[in-house]
């Protein structure tokens, strides 16, 4: 697990906002960000490749091998050899051909050896950089914007791969401003960064949120500083919303209200709620 504690970020407008969240490890988790926030930045925190200058990060997963991060902007301009995907997967002979293939299927002729292709369609592009990252890594990689421009053949060439790996221990951490992404992708954690500094998270897949209000309870708590871990642990919360540092939503499933309700109370007896109360789904809402 890797949790952000009261992480202060700034957007490329110098906005700031305080991020309270964690990722379950392994996981495939899709973050999805207001347009001009600083995906980067939360891409190299989440690989721990920089540290924040307010704020904690609690990561709970040994890093395996290469780190592995994705980004569109790197990825333009620059010529493709597609024979290193090989030394990656050096009996994967099934991709190799199956990017040639997509590549004639584009309007390129192939005819040479070792292939380098320069002025690549960035949706091709795209999609080979990113199997490129996902296999190239050890159990985490970072995708930013890795569904960017991607037609519906491509797309499901991605996801498949995402899939594949995952089902191999990987985390894979989608980064995107493209709220759509959260009805076509088969995510296991959600966190929404929204622009009104709440984040909303659940590691359920609802179809909207009104149906998620249906099958849960939602309750305001007032906790002590850091105090977020604790809370995580309660399996029984299938989402939470935090509003600051020491105020959250949390939503409890109906079908096991009574049970959480008591490790509530329990966390509230040893002082780490200092206050909570159930409140109007039409509050939440808002």
């Amino acid at each position: 697990m890797i949790i952000f504690d009261n992480v202060l970020i700034q957007d490329l407008l110098g906005k700031s906002y305080k991020l309270f969240f964690h990722i379950p490890t392994p996981s495939i988790t899709l973050i999805i960000t207001p347009a001009l926030f600083n995906k980067t930045l939360l891409a190299n925190y989440i690989l721990g490749n920089k540290k924040p200058s307010s704020g904690n990060i609690v990561s709970r997963i040994k890093i395996q091998g290469v780190k592995g991060l994705f980004i569109p902007e790197l990825a333009q301009g620059k010529s493709l050899v597609l024979d290193e995907i090989l030394t990656i997967d050096e009996k994967d002979y099934t991709l190799y051909s199956e990017i040639l293939n997509l590549l004639r299927q584009y309007g390129y002729k192939i005819d040479n050896y070792p292939l380098i292709i320069k002025n690549i369609p960035k949706p091709l592009l795209y999609l080979i950089s990113s199997i490129y990252v996902l296999r190239k890594s050890g159990n985490l990689a970072v995708l930013i914007e890795p569904y960017k421009e991607l037609d519906d053949i491509l797309w499901s060439r991605l996801s498949m791969e995402i899939y594949e790996k995952r089902s191999k221990g990987k985390t894979i951490v989608i980064i995107s401003s493209n709220k759509n992404l959260i009805d076509y992708i088969n995510y296991e954690h959600l966190v929404i960064i929204r622009r009104n500094n709440k984040i909303f998270e659940t590691s359920t897949r609802p179809v909207t949120f009104k149906d998620f209000l249906k099958e849960t309870t939602p309750i305001e708590i007032i906790v002590e500083r850091d105090s977020l871990s604790k809370l995580l642990s309660l399996k029984c919360l299938k989402g939470i919303i935090i509003l600051n540092e020491k105020m959250f939503y949390v939503f409890i499933e109906k079908s096991l209200y009574r049970t959480c309700l008591s490790h509530l109370v329990d966390l509230q007896r040893k002082r780490i709620i200092r206050r909570m109360r159930i409140v109007k789904q039409s509050l939440v809402e808002e």
